[in-house]
């Protein structure tokens, strides 16, 4: 992956990084337990690709020492603080940490934006030997058959061509031959997010989508607009909350 194309990956996100920030999912106490509870030691982790580290803040809770980076300023200026995560600008591939660092390395949400050829050496050198990686990120949502179909109708499907095509690979599980990864991959439970939101709210997270800001910035508003309106027939109040699943697809390993 060359400099421009790091550079316009981090453009997705980091003109929309307040939104990100309010809108996006965070993930269940439970992922977390499950994936501290595999290290020997929890002394320090890497949360790659933090974004406004959600992930960080309760990987911080488990960790004495959380290392999180990103590729995008904006991003990182917009995370949440704890006095013991350290964020810093950084490519996926290519950081400053010293080799043999981490008990953990984490990837919420950014797998699939990675150069696997340079990002797997990367892991490998900063992780301890018998260290883990874990990798996770959510999929569609799950609210009810009608609401489902026309979210798919008038959303999805419409912005089919505006994904980066790499956004299959979490899609599609994050199978470990997909993604190269270099270490056999350990069987995880199935995680689901579980959020109980408005129409504002659900609609406030497809905004963050980048597919939708790219969208956006080629044709204007009129498609999530539209897409509102259609939701508010099946919804009824918009002011009501419903539960919205999103299931969680995990990538883990552990290093010899």
């Amino acid at each position: 992956m060359g400099t421009e194309q790091k550079r316009a990956i981090g453009d997705l996100f980091g003109g929309h990084a307040k939104l990100y920030a309010l809108a996006r999912p965070t993930y269940p106490d439970s992922l977390y337990d499950y994936l501290s509870n595999l290290c020997v030691h929890t002394n320090k982790v890497w949360d790659c690709a933090t974004g406004n580290g959600q992930a960080a803040i309760p990987l911080a809770q488990r960790f004495r020492q959380v290392m999180a980076t990103d590729i995008n300023a904006q991003q990182i200026e917009a995370a949440k603080q704890a006095s013991n995560i350290h964020y810093s600008v950084a490519s996926a591939e290519s950081t400053e940490f010293e080799s043999n660092t981490f008990d953990m390395v984490c990837v919420a949400q950014a797998l699939h934006w990675f150069d696997y050829e340079k990002f797997w050496p990367e892991v490998d050198r900063v992780l301890v030997a018998g260290g883990v990686f874990a990798a996770w990120g959510y999929d569609w949502t799950r609210i009810d058959f009608d609401v489902d179909f026309l979210l798919q109708e008038n959303l999805v499907e419409p912005l089919k061509n505006f994904w980066n095509p790499k956004a299959k690979l979490l899609w599609g599980g994050y199978q470990a031959e997909t993604v190269a990864f270099p270490y056999v991959a350990i069987e995880s439970p199935q995680f689901t997010i579980e959020l109980n939101w408005n129409l504002e709210q659900l609609f406030n997270y497809f905004l963050s989508w980048s597919a939708l800001q790219a969208y956006i910035k080629q044709n204007g508003t009129g498609l999530i607009e539209n897409a509102k309106q259609q939701v508010m027939k099946k919804w009824g109040d918009p002011s009501e909350s419903k539960l919205i699943l999103m299931p969680i697809h995990t990538l883990v390993g552990q290093k010899q």
